[in-house]
């Protein structure tokens, strides 16, 4: 409760039942300003729980993502398609960040820890190029896919749960991700 409505409180009591409605007052102020500050440190401690609860399935969606992404490489013997699989991935990812229009300071930095992955592989000149050209223009679902359908057996659940990440990267998962994430589930399901 402000100042000025604990002053309110007391000036009204005062004035209509004199001292000790003031203090009557006075101490109505203090009881709803106590009752209102227990209820902000509930609701600030439940927000902190799902924060916390929300931090472990971000770090359980991560360690998801990680066993299975390392499954699909160990079972990849051939090193171009090792290379398309994260060709697909660099695709889906920054589609998935630009879908709505922008790519946001966290989604940025997903994209820019994944670009260092992608540099230390020995990627032939069509695969910089193909990387170069999303970079410049983001690709849509449908373009995604294309890259996805180059591998021979593709893990479609790995692609699903990267745009799962990417999109929640920021804190708010938007119209345009569930339909990024719906179309390339709309392929999992014909293949």
């Amino acid at each position: 409760m402000s100042f000025w409505k604990k002053a309110s409180l007391i000036t009204a009591g005062t004035l209509i039942a004199g001292p000790l409605g003031g203090l009557a007052a006075g101490a109505g102020a203090v009881y709803l300003d106590n009752k209102k500050e227990k209820k902000e440190k509930e609701r600030i401690k439940a927000n902190a729980e799902i924060a916390e609860q929300e931090n472990i399935e971000t770090i359980e969606s991560l360690n998801s993502f990680e066993k299975l992404f390392e499954y699909e490489l160990k079972n990849i013997a051939d090193n171009d398609e090792r290379i398309q699989i994260f060709i697909a991935l660099f695709a889906v990812g920054i589609g998935t960040a630009n879908c709505d229009g922008e790519i946001s300071i966290e989604e940025q930095n997903d994209i820019n820890d994944f670009l260092e992955i992608l540099k230390d592989l020995n990627l032939s000149n069509l695969n910089n190029e193909t990387i170069k050209k999303y970079l410049d223009n983001p690709p849509i679902a449908q373009d995604a896919v294309k890259e996805i359908l180059k591998l021979k057996n593709p893990n479609w659940e790995l692609f699903i749960k990267a745009i799962s990440i990417i999109s929640e990267a920021d804190g708010i998962i938007k119209d345009e991700e569930i339909a990024y994430l719906n179309e390339i589930k709309k392929h999992k399901e014909a293949k």
